[in-house]
Parts: C-alpha cells; sequence; structure tokens
C-alpha cells in the first residue's frame, strides 16, 4: 500500500467540468424518470396493484445565514450503500499491487468500489485510468485516478473510496464541524415522505458555498432526491426532486402566478427573520419526452435587496412543480453580513458612460474585437461576491455599475460566458474587467 500522495491538495475535479457534470446530472434523472414511467405503465398493464404511496409535500427545516444549526447526532444504525454488486473494470483499467479483488478483512472488494465510485462518477461521464491501495488519516483507501470523457492529458482527477464502509471519502471529511453520519441524517430526517433505502453523502468543495455534503436518496437503483448540506451549519442549501415524466398533462394545472405565491410562501415558511428580495426572473419550462413536451416546471429567482439596491449574488431559486403545485427544486445563498455593505451614495454616473468606459477598457484587451462588442445589460448593483471562507470587513461591499457584454468571439462559441465589467458608480473608473476568448 502506498502512503500519503504528494498531490492530495490538487482540486479532485477540474473546475470547468463541475457545471457539465450538474448538467448532465440533471439530464440523467430525467432520462430515468421518463424510462421509469414506461416500465410502470408497462407493468400496470398486466397487474393491478394499489397502495403506492406518492411523494408528499417537501419540508425544509428553518435555514438561516446567520446562526449555526445544532445538528443531532446520527442514531445507531445508518443506512448504509448496498455492496453486493459486481463491476467490471474497463478495458486499460491499471490495477495496482494489493488492491483486493475480493472482500477481505473488512474491506469491499474492487468491484464493489467502482459501483460506489460510478455512484458519483457515471461511466459515461468520466473514464477511470488506475486504481491503487493508499492510507490517509487512519482509512485504508482505494484511490481512483479518473478522467472526463471528454478531456484529455492533464485533466485527471482523483477519488477516493473508503474501503471499509464503501462510501465516497475525501481529505478534510473526518474534521468537518458535520460529520458524514450527521449529514446522512439530517438528509433523511428533512424529506421523511420519499422513505428512501440508501443515502449517499459526499464531501466536498462548492464554488460559492464552501465546504458542503452533496447528498443523495434512493429507492433501489432510482434517484429519488439530490442536494446538498452546509457543512458548517448544518442548513440545507439545495435540492431537486425527481419527478417522473410519464402520465403528466401536456399543460400546466397550476398558472404561473399560483405558483410564484407557493415559491414566495415557501421561502417565508422556510427561512429565519426578514429576507427582503425580489422576484427577477419568472419562467416556465416544460418537460421534454420522447412523445413530445409535457406540464414542466415553474422557476422563480428571488434576489437580495440592501437599501434599495440589488445584491449581485445572494437569493433564492425556488422551483414549483406545474402539476402538484408541489416545490421541487430549491436553492439559497445568502452569504453577506449587513454591516459588509458600504454606505449607500446615489450614482453620479450614468448607465451610458458606464457602458462607454467598459467598452474602452475592453478594447485595450482586444482591440481586434473592440467593434463587435454589444452591451447586454447595465445595472447597479452590490458587488457582494466573493471566494468562500473570506470574511467580508464591515463597509467593504461596494455599490457599482455591473455591464454585461459580449463580442463576434464569444458570440460565436457558445462555450464561452458574455464578458463583464464593474464600474465605480462616483468616478467612472473600470475596477474589474472578465474579458476572456
Amino acid at each position: 500500500m502506498s502512503g500519503d500522495s504528494e498531490d492530495f491538495d490538487k482540486p479532485y475535479l477540474p473546475e470547468r467540468y463541475r457545471q457539465k457534470v450538474m448538467i448532465n446530472r440533471r439530464r440523467r434523472l430525467v432520462r430515468r424518470a421518463i424510462l421509469g414511467g414506461i416500465f410502470i405503465a408497462i407493468v400496470a398493464a398486466a397487474v393491478l396493484f394499489s397502495g403506492v404511496p406518492s411523494p408528499g409535500w417537501v419540508h425544509v427545516p428553518a435555514l438561516s445565514s446567520q446562526q449555526p444549526v445544532t445538528v443531532p447526532a446520527p442514531p445507531a444504525a445508518t443506512i448504509s450503500p448496498v455492496l453486493n454488486a459486481t463491476a467490471t473494470p474497463t478495458p486499460g483499467f491499471v490495477v495496482g499491487p494489493g488492491v483486493p479483488s475480493q472482500p477481505s478483512a473488512g474491506n469491499i472488494s474492487l468491484a464493489d468500489a467502482v459501483v460506489a465510485l460510478r455512484r458519483s462518477y457515471p461511466a459515461e461521464e468520466f473514464a477511470i485510468l488506475s486504481v491503487n491501495l493508499s492510507t490517509m488519516s487512519g482509512h485504508t483507501l482505494f484511490r481512483f485516478v479518473i478522467r472526463p470523457v471528454s478531456g484529455g492529458a492533464g485533466d485527471e482527477s482523483t477519488a477516493f473510496i473508503d474501503a471499509a464502509s464503501g462510501e465516497s471519502w475525501t481529505p478534510g471529511q473526518d474534521t468537518s464541524p458535520v460529520s458524514a453520519g450527521q449529514a446522512k441524517f439530517i438528509a433523511g430526517s428533512v424529506f421523511p415522505s420519499l422513505n428512501p433505502d440508501r443515502i449517499d453523502v459526499r464531501y466536498g468543495d462548492d464554488p460559492e458555498r464552501g465546504k458542503v455534503w452533496a447528498f443523495t436518496l434512493y429507492s433501489g437503483n432510482t434517484q429519488l432526491l439530490n442536494g446538498s448540506i452546509d457543512a458548517t451549519s448544518g442548513g440545507i442549501a439545495t435540492f431537486y426532486l425527481t419527478v417522473p415524466a410519464a402520465g403528466r398533462p401536456a399543460t400546466p394545472v397550476f398558472s404561473q402566478q399560483q405558483a410564484q405565491d407557493i415559491a414566495g410562501r415557501y421561502i417565508s415558511d422556510h427561512t429565519i427573520g426578514a429576507h427582503p428580495v425580489n422576484m427577477t426572473i419568472s419562467r416556465y419550462e416544460p418537460w421534454r419526452t420522447a412523445a413530445g413536451p409535457v406540464a414542466g416546471e415553474y422557476r422563480f429567482t428571488f434576489r437580495r435587496i440592501y437599501s434599495g439596491y440589488l445584491t449581485d449574488e445572494d437569493g433564492f431559486m425556488v422551483a414549483v412543480d406545474a402539476v402538484s403545485g408541489e416545490v421541487i427544486g430549491y436553492d439559497q445563498l445568502w452569504t453577506t453580513q449587513d454591516y459588509s455593505f458600504a454606505e449607500t451614495m446615489g450614482p453620479s454616473l450614468t448607465n451610458y458612460n458606464a457602458g462607454v468606459a467598459v467598452i474602452r477598457a475592453a478594447g485595450n484587451v482586444s482591440p481586434a474585437s473592440a467593434e463587435s462588442i454589444h452591451i447586454l445589460s447595465e445595472e447597479i448593483l452590490w458587488q457582494n461576491r466573493h471566494p468562500p471562507g473570506i470574511i467580508q470587513q464591515p463597509g467593504s461591499i461596494p455599490l457599482r455599475w455591473k455591464v454585461v457584454f459580449d463580442d463576434d468571439i464569444i458570440r460565436a462559441n457558445a462555450s464561452l460566458p458574455p464578458a463583464t465589467g464593474w464600474v465605480d458608480i462616483r468616478t467612472g473608473n473600470v475596477t474589474e474587467l472578465d474579458y476572456r476568448h
């Protein structure tokens, strides 16, 4: 067995693949829900059955970014993953010395470790390059080197499976204020109506929230729900409920206004204290099936307001099922304390002058693209986006013009995000420019 590796401090998943993983995971959930619905319809045609419970209203305990949540100790009996499945190593899969092919001495086999790994890193998205047996922080670990199937040399990352428990393991999780067992307890107790038979949790970094426990609830091999828990406070940060698309009507049952009222009440009922927000995005998203579109969901984005101006980052997203009226998705981010905002000063710079300042700055970066620059939006916001773990000092969050723009190169490449420039509302100086080709 090898000891601690010198690259344990490297990111385990390249940042540019995080968003792709989230998008692909959502697509897999929809595909599985469709296939599951078709299977149920076939069985129902042959056998009459009754008593199948439907998921109830998803209840989330009160959340607060101001006060930590007291997390109860997990019960003596915790849900453990089922590890009796088999897996065949991928061709080209390099197995290091000492990696057990069969269960032994309280450790799982390589086949079961692969099954556990694939729950977080599915074969259609990640290739396994090699596996070794390692020790770290008192754990015996399967150390997998993986790479996105769309990646190349240099895109490798590392993932660990605990050889004793068969669960995902990440350096640092043993010192987390919320333990793995407590994260399972929270996820299971928050959604009791789902009655899962397995709960998987995985410790890691959220680019906006810092340390979190990502969780997934299963019934058999079917994903019921996934989300994340703040690893410091124990509060639910995100969740998304899997709803089968089969059998849904073609048009919504609930109107957009009814769904908006449900979303607003949900925020009021499940947060602590006053959260002044303004709804900035309201949209309906039909769900796509093989037979055509069916009634889907409404999505509402509520952004935080402080002293009359919107923040760049803080707020809520609530998704409401257009058929049942249930809240099926939630995303909360509330990172900035009130004392961190600077004293409010009205702008002396117009949006036109802010746009001109950004165009000039962008022209200095890419002169060849200057003539094709197009302004997408200009708004005054609190510039409160910051890396997780940074303590914001009193009065440190400024009020600035945010100018979003693109050019011919960005418009021709869907993988490139729009560029952003921040402008001082009084001096007109461009304080920050994110403009990359």
